[in-house]
């Protein structure tokens, strides 16, 4: 395995464990203080940090 698909394999699993983590404390958020508290948008900042991690890693480690 490549440096590279190794790091990359490790940025996507990072960010993916950072999802898992803040999940329960964003939901939570949701329903004690609804959406516009810092720490719902936090976790939804986490969320979207992730998707774009997983869009711009995995295709080139599809292709490379």
């Amino acid at each position: 395995m490549s440096g590279s698909r190794l790091w990359g394999a490790l940025g996507v699993a990072v960010a993916l464990l950072g999802v898992v983590i803040i999940a329960p404390e964003t939901l939570t958020g949701i329903v004690e203080h609804g959406v516009t508290s810092p720490e719902v948008l936090y976790g939804f900042g986490v969320v979207l940090a992730a998707v774009v991690t997983v869009l711009i890693v995995l295709p080139s480690m599809v292709r490379g």
